[in-house]
């Protein structure tokens, strides 16, 4: 990914989304479970709508958050 930015302060600010040590707000249990959660919504969508197609978009997500709720996937399934 290219970042555009000059000036010290800039290139800082536009660095500190792409930093690979964990932030304070990616440390919290919930928010980790959230962001784990939107990455699954999005790839259980497409295949869901491969699978079921003409579902309503309330339908899809009714089943993908059943699905979670049981995942491997879902933080707090893992302990």
């Amino acid at each position: 990914d290219l970042i555009d930015a000059t000036g010290i302060d800039a290139a800082v600010s536009a660095m500190a989304g792409t930093c690979l040590s964990p932030t304070k707000e990616e440390g919290n249990p919930k928010t980790r479970a959230k962001n784990a959660f939107i990455a699954y919504e999005e790839r259980m969508l497409a295949e869901l709508k491969e699978e079921k197609p003409g579902l309503t978009k309330h339908q899809y997500k009714d089943i993908i958050f059943k699905n979670w709720k049981k995942s491997p996937e879902n933080p707090f399934n893992q302990g």
